[in-house]
C-alpha cells in the first residue's frame, strides 16, 4: 500500500529513471498492524510528500479536511493487512 501510494505521487516517468525516492515508515514502526488498520477516530494514515524527493507516513486529522494539500497526499488503507488478507506469506 505505501509503494502504491508512493508511485502516485510520484507517477513513472522516463525522465526520472535513475532517480531514487526516500519514503519513511518510522511512525509506522512503534505501531501494530491493528493500529496501522484502525487509526484514532477523526484520523488517517497519510503518505506526505515532504520534497521532490522524498515522502513520510503521518497521522492526519481528518477534520481539516479540505484545508488540506492533498495534491502531496494519499490516503492509505491498511484494512485489508490488519486482518490478516493480502498479508506476504
Amino acid at each position: 500500500e505505501i509503494l502504491r501510494q508512493a508511485r502516485a505521487l510520484w507517477p513513472l516517468q522516463s525522465s526520472a529513471a535513475g532517480i531514487t525516492v526516500t519514503v519513511r515508515i518510522d511512525k509506522l514502526k512503534s505501531e501494530t498492524v491493528q493500529a496501522c488498520g484502525t487509526p484514532p477516530q477523526g484520523q488517517a494514515w497519510c503518505l506526505e510528500k515532504l520534497n521532490e524527493k522524498s515522502c513520510a507516513v503521518t497521522l492526519t486529522s481528518l477534520s481539516a479536511g479540505c484545508a488540506q494539500d492533498w495534491s502531496s497526499r494519499c490516503l492509505l488503507n491498511f484494512v485489508n493487512c490488519a486482518d490478516g488478507v493480502g498479508a506476504a506469506p
